[in-house]
């Protein structure tokens, strides 16, 4: 399946936070891949599925189960369904996620 700019849906979660949305979860099911641009942005939580992230522009600052990592362009991260996380930065990245059975 190939995905142009174009096709993508953009979804506005604030003013710190934007994404295109869901552009493989038609052809595979229970995946999305996400484009992220965030402007010092903070989220915290404990994971409900499984993700991987990567960041092509910024700085992605992560706390994953109490271990601090900078990610920066080319860097990726998977984190697991239940891992505790925090992410802070300025940052553009791809998300895929997955849900976790």
């Amino acid at each position: 399946m190939v995905v142009r700019k174009s096709d993508e849906r953009v979804r506005t979660f604030s003013h710190k936070k934007e994404a295109s949305d869901d552009v493989l979860y038609d052809a595979l099911d229970n995946v999305s891949l996400d484009v992220i641009e965030v402007t010092d942005y903070s989220e915290k939580g404990k994971a409900s599925y499984n993700r991987v992230y990567e960041v092509f522009d910024g700085e992605m600052q992560l706390i994953i189960n109490g271990q601090q990592a900078n990610l920066h362009k080319g860097d990726g991260v998977f984190i697991e369904k239940g891992m505790n996380y925090e992410l802070k930065g300025t940052f553009k990245a791809v998300a895929i996620n997955k849900t976790a059975i």
